[in-house]
C-alpha cells in the first residue's frame, strides 16, 4: 500500500461496490433455483434486492464523481493529499470488513442467513463518505491552485514564446526578440519610457522612415521595429521641439521593466487603492503594475482580471454554512451554536422546583429544554464532572451542551435521554444527523471519526484531546482514545484483491 494515491483508492472502492453487487446477484440467482419460497423469505428477498440496488448505485455514483473531478483537476486530483488518501483508505478497509466479507461468507454457505440491514447502512454511509472526501479534496485543490495563480501572475512571459502576443517582424531578420535590440547608447538613460516624461519626436522618425521608403522598400515593413528600438534606447537623436508629439505607447519591454521594478506607493496615489487591498498588502506582496498607456495590441495580454485576495474567513465553522432558521441550524439547537461562541449567550442559571418542594439551580439552554444541575448559583461555575464511556471516551458536560439538538421536554437528571448531533461532522463541514441518545452519538464518533484523520483545525474547533489523560493546564471538552491507521495486509489485503479482480 506504499505510495497509493487517490486514483488507486477510488479504483479499489468502485470495484468493491461492484464486487459486492455481483456477490448479492449470485446469491439471488442461487435462491431462485429453489422450487418454492416461504412467505417469510419474501422479506429477505426484497431486502437483498434493495442491497443490490444500493451497491450498484454506489459503484456508479463514485465512478461518475471520480471521472468528472479527475477531468476537472487532472493530475492534482489523482495524486490527492494525505488527508484524502487516509479517508479513502479507511473506506476501502471498512468496505472489505463490513460488506464484502459477510457477502463472501454467505455465498460460501448455502444455509447462511444474510443480515442485510447493517450492510445496507454501511454501503450508504461509505458512499456519502467517499463523495464528501472528494468534495473537500477538490476544494483544497482549488484554493491551492488559486493561490499559486495569485503569486505567479507577476511572472513575465517572453513575448517570443507566447502565442497570444504579436511578434515584431522584419523583412530580412524575421522576429525581432528583446535580446536582438541594440544596446543603449546612454546607459544612464536606459530606463523605461513613461508617458509622463519628455517624449522623443516620433514624427521625426516617421518622416525619416517615409523619405527613406522611396529608395529602400525593405524599411517600410521594419519601420515599427526601428521606431521601437529607437524608443527603447532613449532619445539620442535630435528632434524638432516645435513639432507636436503624438502620444507614445509603452512596449512590452517597457511593461516588463515596470513590473519587475520595486513599487513605492506615494500618498497621492494611496487613495486609489481599496481598503481591502491595503489590509492584505503585507500578505500578498506588491500588486502587479498595470500600465495605463499600453498599446492596444498588448492590452488583452496585460490587462488581466484583478487578483483574488484570500482572507481568513471570519466564520470559524466554514465550509459549513452559517446556522440559521432556514437550514434548521444544521440539526443542532440554536443554543448549542451560541454556547460555542460564548457560554452566557446560550446558557443561563435557572431556579427550578424539585420534588421536595424547594428550588434547585440548573444550567438551562435559552432556546430549548436541555438542562443540567448546577453546582451552585454562581454563573461562572459549570458542571465540571468528567464522564467516562466504555469505548474509552472522556467528556465534560459542556461537550454535551455544544452537541445537543432541540429538546422539547427535559430529561430528569439523565444526559443519555437527550438527542444529540455530531460536533466533529460540523467541524469537518458535513451535515450531521440527529442521534436519539448519547450512546448512539458516541458509537458514531468512535466508528466514523478516527483520531489519526482529525486535522488540527477540527481538534481546535471541538476542543478535542487525543490519547492519554489531558494535563491540568489543557482546556478540553472531549478526550478520544488514539486509533491507528489500518493497513491492508494479510487477510484484508486478499479482500481488496478479490474486490478489484472479481469475486475471487
Amino acid at each position: 500500500m506504499a505510495g497509493i494515491d487517490v486514483g488507486g483508492c477510488m479504483s479499489a472502492i468502485t470495484s468493491a461496490f461492484q464486487g459486492g453487487a455481483d456477490l448479492v446477484q449470485s446469491l439471488q440467482e442461487r435462491k431462485q433455483q429453489k422450487r418454492k419460497r416461504k412467505e417469510s423469505d419474501m422479506e429477505q428477498v426484497y431486502a437483498e434486492k434493495m442491497l443490490h440496488r444500493a451497491l450498484v448505485d454506489a459503484a456508479e455514483k463514485t465512478q461518475t464523481e471520480c471521472v468528472e473531478r479527475r477531468h476537472r483537476h487532472g493530475r492534482a486530483f489523482v495524486q490527492g493529499d494525505s488527508l484524502a488518501t487516509a479517508e479513502l483508505k479507511d473506506v476501502m478497509i471498512g468496505l472489505q470488513m463490513e460488506v464484502i466479507q459477510p457477502l463472501q461468507l454467505s455465498r460460501a454457505s448455502e444455509n447462511a442467513v444474510l443480515d442485510t440491514g447493517p450492510l445496507h447502512e454501511a454501503v450508504i454511509t461509505y458512499k456519502a463518505t467517499v463523495i464528501r472526501s472528494l468534495v473537500h479534496l477538490c476544494y483544497r485543490i482549488s484554493v491551492s491552485s488559486a493561490r499559486q495563480t495569485q503569486y505567479s501572475s507577476n511572472d513575465f512571459v517572453s513575448p517570443v514564446t507566447s502565442p497570444g502576443l504579436p511578434q515584431r517582424m522584419s523583412l530580412n531578420f524575421g522576429a525581432l526578440s528583446l535580446q536582438e535590440l541594440p544596446p543603449p547608447r546612454h546607459p544612464d538613460r536606459a530606463s523605461y519610457h513613461r508617458p509622463s516624461t519628455s517624449i522623443a519626436s516620433t514624427v521625426a522618425s516617421d518622416v525619416r522612415g517615409s523619405s527613406s521608403a522611396k529608395t529602400s522598400p525593405e524599411t517600410t515593413l521594419s519601420s515599427e521595429s526601428d521606431t521601437n528600438a529607437d524608443r527603447g534606447t532613449s532619445s539620442g537623436s535630435t528632434c524638432d521641439g516645435s513639432l507636436s508629439a503624438p502620444e507614445v505607447y509603452e512596449t512590452e519591454e517597457d511593461m516588463f521593466r515596470a513590473n519587475s521594478a520595486p513599487e513605492v506607493v506615494t500618498k497621492e496615489y494611496e487613495s486609489m487603492l481599496s481598503q481591502q487591498a491595503l489590509r492584505s498588502a503585507a500578505l500578498r506582496g506588491p500588486p502587479m503594475k498595470t500600465p495605463k498607456n499600453a498599446h492596444p495590441a498588448y492590452q488583452n495580454h496585460y490587462m488581466e482580471a484583478p487578483i483574488t485576495i484570500f482572507e481568513e474567513p471570519d466564520y470559524p465553522w466554514s465550509p459549513l454554512t452559517r446556522p440559521a432558521k432556514h437550514n434548521n441550524y444544521h440539526n443542532f439547537c440554536k443554543g448549542a451554536w451560541l454556547v460555542r461562541q460564548k457560554l452566557e449567550e446560550g446558557l443561563s442559571i435557572t431556579m427550578l422546583p424539585n420534588t421536595k418542594g424547594t428550588t434547585t439551580p440548573y444550567w438551562k439552554c435559552k432556546h430549548c429544554a436541555f438542562r443540567s444541575k448546577a453546582p451552585s448559583t454562581n454563573s461562572t461555575t459549570l458542571p465540571d464532572s468528567i464522564y467516562f464511556d466504555a469505548r474509552g471516551i472522556r467528556y465534560r458536560w459542556v461537550f454535551l451542551a455544544k452537541s445537543h439538538s432541540f429538546a422539547q421536554t427535559p430529561a430528569e437528571d439523565s444526559h443519555d435521554l437527550y438527542s444529540y448531533c455530531c460536533i466533529f461532522c460540523a467541524a469537518q463541514g458535513t451535515q450531521t444527523t440527529i442521534y436519539k441518545n448519547l450512546k448512539a452519538l458516541l458509537e458514531h464518533v468512535v466508528s466514523r471519526h478516527k483520531t489519526y484523520m482529525l486535522t488540527p483545525e477540527v481538534k481546535e474547533k471541538t476542543r478535542c484531546v487525543v490519547g492519554g489523560a489531558p494535563g491540568k493546564d489543557v482546556v478540553w471538552d472531549v478526550n478520544l482514545p488514539e486509533t491507528q491507521g489500518r493497513s491492508l495486509k494479510g487477510s484484508v489485503g486478499k479482500f481488496v484483491i478479490s474486490a478489484v479482480t472479481g469475486l475471487g
